[in-house]
């Protein structure tokens, strides 16, 4: 394929195009207008031989490309996914080896490629594929896709080839009556391509019926779908601005999946208990006593560590978990460790190691570090009392001797987690991409 054949698709998806032709796989540009035009950042091919779609796979991965979606999720397709670290962005790449959607076989590859120039479709082809995406897949027709079926259709010469074509798949009274409306789809439209392609092949009905049923196992399941990073360390250590960054930057990559989603999970009273409670513990300076000296187990402290352990639990469940189930990605500033971190009385307390396994652990666990001269600058005195991330400008130091007291204790956590350090002292978005490339995979696993 020569250069001007790319258009203006990016540089990345060429490489992986130069790549398939040095191999010598036959393929075809499927539905590819867009990515030609440069508006996409997802490649669609379609394989002519079982083997070269084996063989394109084997060189995805091993260009660090990530399966997502394999063919137990749908049959005849593969979606691959590696996120690109120069631009912080998401290339997509779907193998096709059938011409199908749900499963359903609904034109004949073999034709298209006797017909395909270049490694595109036929005119007449190009109609077909667009039109059996709005009425097999998609059920609507966008704007860009709706100029270019009425393009082509233009261009389309062949009338015979367009109807012994959609003969063959039961499909053509649905394709003739969606021309005659401008390409505009209705439910009547859909249920009659459907029925005719069924008509033709019951059994292809298997494949769809298949692909629903897992989808309501899936999302009748308990299992945590999503993934959860948690960003903790001392006062100071630029635990909500990298939040905040981390977010932004990798909201393009998380849109493609699930979503995301931030959470503050410093103290911010849930329950209507503790509402009441943290007025009186705030009173008597009861947290500041857990920071006191002392070689002695305390009940009284061990019993407040038990039900601070019950009060974010439920603030898990009733913020982080339901995200979780739909697939999100959740970044929290703070987390129950940090409770361990803060109070120096939690580092002696057996309860403590306790509900710290207890606890639900994060996927990834990044504790924020820097030199204590750094962290003392930023430090402004929000502790765990404070209800929301905002800092006031106001500064009030911490004891120096306390700061590094818990800077020691975050860096020795006692809980069993994939954990990493950041040192903050390096560039902001010199963090959030070392966060991102080692988090995104485990994204894409889920």
């Amino acid at each position: 394929m020569d250069l001007p054949k790319f258009g203006k698709m990016p540089g990345e998806l060429q490489q992986i195009c130069r790549l398939f032709d040095a191999a010598g796989l036959q393929y075809n540009l499927f539905k590819c207008e867009h990515i030609l035009q440069g508006a996409n950042k997802n490649l669609d091919l379609l394989f002519l031989h079982r083997l070269e779609y084996e063989k394109a796979s084997k060189i995805l991965e091993k260009e660090g490309y990530l399966l997502y979606l394999d063919e137990p999720v749908e049959r005849y397709k593969r979606m691959y996914v590696k996120h690109q670290k120069d631009t912080n962005a998401l290339t997509a790449v779907h193998l096709h080896r059938e011409i199908a959607w749900h499963g359903i076989p609904v034109l004949d590859k073999s034709l298209i490629f006797t017909r395909a120039k270049e490694n595109l479709p036929s005119p007449e082809d190009a109609l077909l594929i667009h039109s059996a995406h709005a009425l097999f897949e998609n059920f609507q027709v966008k704007p860009f896709h709706k100029e270019l079926l009425l393009k082509y259709q233009k261009e389309a010469q062949d009338k015979q080839y367009i109807y012994q074509h959609l003969s063959k798949f039961g499909w053509k009274n649905s394709f003739w009556r969606f021309a005659a409306k401008d390409f505009s789809v209705n439910k009547k439209m859909v249920l009659s391509a459907y029925a005719g392609r069924l008509t033709k092949n019951p059994l292809l009905l298997i494949s769809p019926l298949s692909k629903i049923s897992k989808k309501i196992l899936k999302s009748l399941s308990p299992k945590r779908k999503g993934i959860l990073i948690t960003l903790s360390g001392v006062n100071g250590a630029g635990k909500t601005t990298m939040v905040n960054e981390l977010l932004k930057i990798y909201q393009p990559t998380t849109a493609f999946f699930h979503g995301q989603k931030g959470y503050y999970f410093g103290w911010d009273p849930f329950l209507p208990v503790t509402k009441i409670l943290s007025r009186a513990a705030k009173k008597k300076n009861i947290y500041q006593k857990l920071n006191q000296e002392t070689t002695k187990i305390s009940l009284k402290k061990e019993a407040i560590l038990f039900y601070d352990f019950i009060e974010y639990y439920s603030r898990y469940l009733w913020h982080i978990y339901p995200a979780l189930r739909k697939g999100k990605m959740v970044v929290t500033d703070r987390y129950f460790y940090d409770l361990y971190a803060q109070h120096s009385y939690a580092e002696k307390s057996e309860v403590m190691k306790l509900l710290l396994r207890l606890f639900p652990k994060p996927d990834f666990l990044f504790i924020l570090d820097a030199d204590l001269a750094t962290i003392t600058q930023r430090d402004k005195n929000t502790g765990l009392l404070s209800t929301t991330a905002t800092r006031s400008k106001e500064r009030d130091i911490h004891d120096q001797e306390d700061l590094e007291n818990q800077r020691r204790r975050y860096l020795q956590l006692p809980v069993k987690s994939n954990r990493h350090i950041i040192n903050t002292t390096k560039p902001i978005k010199e963090n959030v991409n070392t966060i991102i490339q080692t988090t995104w995979k485990s994204l894409a696993h889920n």
